[in-house]
């Protein structure tokens, strides 16, 4: 077929076996000439995050069959048969195309709430993006990914919320607001008035 045609997987290519996603990905690449795979799945790093995360998993019955341990392995696993791929942790996909977008932060903010800027870089890292391509959808697709990716400096993101919010009624101007001055302390203020 010479249609450009675009797969999209979920957070659901994880949970085959590695010699299935292999079959899969050849079916894709000698079935639709022009063929891009967007991936959406979680990093089982060999760290102490990505074992809980699969012991997790496991344990409710739904094993990570096929996760891999870092992006360079997701990577491997699609070229070939896909012609070129790139990849990225979610955090800095974050940091390239939300992060300096106050209106997207706005709508992302609303989706999940995430009080702790620690914990959101932690999940981020342990999941990725990946755009693995072939024929006309290398120069179109690929291309743009990639530029969203080196476009711009990526500082590291401020904190999606304050702590103090656990609510989705007043958090969309908050999300994005500019931190505010700290008030005058009580004993300045007292200060004055004797003053006064």
């Amino acid at each position: 077929m010479n249609l450009p045609t675009l797969f999209i997987a979920e957070a659901a290519l994880v949970y085959l076996a590695h010699e299935n996603i292999s079959k899969l990905f050849q079916w894709i690449t000698t079935t639709f000439k022009h063929s891009a795979l967007a991936h959406y799945d979680v990093i089982a790093a060999n760290d102490r995050f990505g074992k809980q995360m699969l012991d997790s998993f496991t344990k409710r019955g739904w094993p990570l069959h096929g996760a891999a341990a870092s992006i360079d392995a997701y990577k491997k696993r699609a070229v070939p048969p896909f012609s070129q791929v790139e990849a990225a942790d979610m955090f800095r996909v974050y940091q390239a195309c939300v992060l300096n977008t106050p209106e997207e932060r706005k709508r992302i903010a609303l989706l999940e709430i995430f009080d702790d800027p620690d914990e959101f870089k932690l999940l981020m890292q342990h999941s990725l993006f990946l755009i693995a391509a072939n024929g006309s959808l290398i120069n179109t697709l690929l291309a743009f990914f990639r530029q969203k990716l080196n476009d711009g400096p990526q500082p590291d993101p401020p904190p999606v919320l304050p702590s103090t919010f656990i609510s989705r009624d007043n958090v969309i101007e908050e999300a994005v607001a500019p931190a505010a001055s700290p008030p005058a302390s009580s004993s300045t203020h007292r200060t004055e008035q004797h003053q006064s």
